[in-house]
C-alpha cells in the first residue's frame, strides 16, 4: 500500500510542477491531464483504503494534494473523519463540499448514526434532502431503531414510497420490535410490516423471513412463524435455527426436537439450542444423549450441559462434568460462573477454591460475570471477607455486584456493613440507563429484613419507602414484584415504619 501511495504522490507532484512551469491558462492537453479521470479515481479509492485502514493522515494528505477533487472526493473524506469517529471534520467535509448530491447528504446521515446515534442531526439532513433514495431511508429507518424511537422508524417507513420499502428498511424495523422489549405492544405493529411486507412481495427474502419468524415467537405465536417458515423455499441454516430457537423460547420442545430432526444440515448452534431446550424443560437425560451424539464440541455446548446441571440443583453433576470439560476445552466465564454457583449452592469451599485458582491461571479475575459470581460463592461460604476484598477490586460494580455484596454481608452478621452499601446500591439502580429487574430490589430488601436489626431495618425501609415505589420496575413475573412489596411490608413492620400507603395502593394496582 505504501508503494501504491508513493507512486500516487510522485504522479500528482509531477502534474502539479508541469502546471506551474506553464502558461497559467492551460491549453487542452493540460487540461486533459488535470482532469485525468484515471488519477481522481485513483486518489479517491486511495483515500477511501486509507480511511479504512485508520490512516485519517495520510488519506489527509492525498486529498490536500489533489489538483483537482469531485463530489466523490469530498464525501470519500467525509467518510474517512466518519469510519474513525471524528464527527465534527466529517460535519466540515460536508458542509465544504462544493456541490452536495444524494450521495453527500446520506453519508452523512450515516456518519450521525454511526457516531453516537445523532439522530436528531441524521433527521435534519434526511428532511434538508429533497432527493432522497433507498440508502437515505434505510439510513433513518435504522438510525431510529437504533436511539429506540420505534413508532417514528415506523411512520416513516410507512411514509416511504413503495420502491424503496426494501428488505433492509423492513428488517431494521422488525429488529427494533424484538429490542424494544415491549413485546405486547409492539405485536400490532410488527404484524403489520409483516402485511405490507407481504404485499410488497419481499416475504420471501431470507433473512427478513428469518426476523419475521423471531418476532412473531418473541410474542409467543409460534403457529405464524412456523407460518412463515413454511412459506419460504430457500430455508438457510439460521432460518431452521430461528424457528428451532423460537419453539425452545416458548418452551414447546416437542415441536423445536421436530424441526431440529428435518433439518438438512445442523451446526453446533443448532445442537446447543437444543440441548437447551431440553435442560430448560427438566429432561437433562435427552440433554446428555444429544450431547454425545455432537461429533464436535466447543466450550459453549459444554457450558450449556452444565448450566443446565446447575439449572436443575444437580450441583454434583455439574461439577463432575466441569472435571471433564478441563480435559477437553478451555472454560469460558459462563462456564466459570456456572460452576461457581454449583460450589456455593454444595456449600463446597474447596471445589471452589479450586475453581478460583484456574480463574487466575486463566487470567479472568477481572471479568465481571467472574467476580460477581466469586462474591457470591464466598459469601454464602461464610467468607465475607474475601468477598469484599473481590467486591473492592471490581472496577465498574453493577447491580448484582452490589447485591451479591450485601446479601453476603447481611447473612455474614455484618448488618452496618450492609446497610452502608445499600445507600450506593439504590443509588447504582436510580442512575441505571435501564430499567432494573424487580429481583434486585426484592433481593436487597430481603438482605435488610432477615439480617439487619430493626434500627438498621428501620433505614432500609425508609431508602425503599422512598425510592423503590418511584423507581421504574422491569416485570417479567408479577410473583416476584408482590414478594418484593412483601418483604417491604415485613421490613417496616419490623422496624415500626409508616409506609406510604398511596404509593403502596398505586404500585399494587400497577402489577
Amino acid at each position: 500500500m505504501k508503494q501504491n501511495f508513493r507512486s500516487l504522490q510522485q504522479r500528482i507532484t509531477k502534474l502539479k510542477q508541469f502546471q506551474f512551469k506553464h502558461d497559467p491558462k492551460p491549453s487542452d492537453s493540460i487540461n486533459r491531464v488535470v482532469r485525468d479521470s484515471k488519477l481522481l479515481i485513483q486518489c479517491n479509492k486511495q483515500i477511501a483504503e486509507n480511511g479504512r485502514n485508520g490512516n485519517v493522515n495520510e488519506a489527509e494528505l492525498v486529498f490536500h494534494m489533489m489538483p483537482v477533487k469531485n463530489t466523490a472526493s469530498w464525501t470519500a473524506m467525509l467518510t474517512v473523519y466518519a469510519q474513525n469517529g471524528q464527527i465534527e471534520n466529517a460535519r466540515k467535509a460536508f458542509d465544504q463540499t462544493p456541490q452536495r448530491t444524494t450521495v453527500s447528504y446520506n453519508a452523512m446521515i450515516s456518519a450521525y448514526i454511526r457516531n453516537g446515534c445523532n439522530v436528531a442531526k441524521a433527521y435534519e439532513l434526511f428532511l434538508v434532502l429533497s432527493e432522497r433514495n433507498l440508502v437515505s431511508y434505510a439510513a433513518m429507518i435504522t438510525g431510529f431503531v437504533k436511539a429506540g424511537k420505534f413508532h417514528m422508524a415506523e411512520e416513516l417507513y410507512l411514509q416511504a414510497p413503495h420502491e424503496f420499502r426494501d428488505p433492509a428498511c423492513s428488517n431494521a424495523l422488525i429488529n427494533g420490535y424484538l429490542k424494544a422489549g415491549e413485546v405486547n405492544e409492539a405485536m400490532p405493529e410488527g404484524m403489520q410490516i409483516h402485511g405490507l411486507v407481504s404485499r410488497l412481495g419481499f416475504e420471501l427474502e431470507s433473512v427478513l423471513s428469518n426476523s419475521m419468524i423471531t418476532m412473531y415467537c418473541m410474542f409467543g405465536c409460534t403457529d405464524m412463524a412456523d407460518k412463515v417458515f413454511c412459506i419460504l423455499s430457500d430455508k438457510d441454516i439460521v432460518t431452521w435455527n430461528s424457528l428451532i430457537s423460537g419453539y425452545v423460547h416458548n418452551n414447546e420442545v416437542e415441536a423445536a426436537y421436530r424441526v431440529f430432526e428435518s433439518m438438512p444440515e445442523k451446526n453446533l448452534i443448532s445442537w446447543t439450542t437444543m440441548i437447551t431446550g431440553f435442560t430448560k424443560s427438566g429432561r437433562i437425560g435427552n440433554a446428555i444423549q444429544l450431547f454425545n451424539m455432537l461429533p464436535v464440541k466447543d466450550d459453549f455446548v459444554w457450558t450449556t450441559i452444565i448450566s443446565g446441571f446447575v439449572n436443575n440443583k444437580e450441583y454434583e453433576e455439574a461439577l463432575h462434568w466441569y472435571a471433564r470439560m478441563i480435559w477437553e476445552c478451555r472454560p469460558n466465564p459462563l462456564t466459570i460462573s456456572s460452576v461457581l454457583t454449583a460450589s456455593a449452592a454444595l456449600v463446597a469451599l474447596n471445589e471452589g477454591l479450586q475453581i478460583h485458582t484456574c480463574i487466575l491461571k486463566m487470567n479472568l479475575e477481572y471479568h465481571l460475570s467472574v467476580q460477581n459470581s466469586l462474591i457470591s460463592f464466598y459469601s454464602k461460604c461464610g467468607n465475607v471477607i474475601d468477598a469484599h476484598r473481590i467486591f473492592l477490586d471490581v472496577i465498574e460494580p453493577n447491580v448484582i455486584s452490589y447485591n451479591s455484596i450485601i446479601n453476603g454481608f447481611g447473612q455474614n452478621g455484618f448488618g452496618k456493613e450492609a446497610l452502608g452499601l445499600l445507600d450506593e446500591a439504590v443509588d447504582l439502580i436510580r442512575s441505571m440507563p435501564f430499567k432494573p429487574h424487580s429481583g434486585v430490589w426484592g433481593a436487597i430488601l430481603g438482605a435488610s429484613n432477615t439480617y439487619l436489626p430493626s434500627s438498621l431495618c428501620s433505614r432500609a425501609g425508609f431508602i425503599f419507602n422512598q425510592r423503590f415505589l418511584d423507581a421504574p420496575v422491569v416485570m417479567t413475573s408479577k410473583k416476584k414484584i408482590i414478594s418484593a412489596l412483601n418483604t417491604l411490608l415485613n421490613v417496616c413492620v419490623s422496624a415500626f415504619l409508616i409506609i406510604n400507603s398511596s404509593n403502596l395502593n398505586y404500585c399494587m394496582d400497577k402489577y
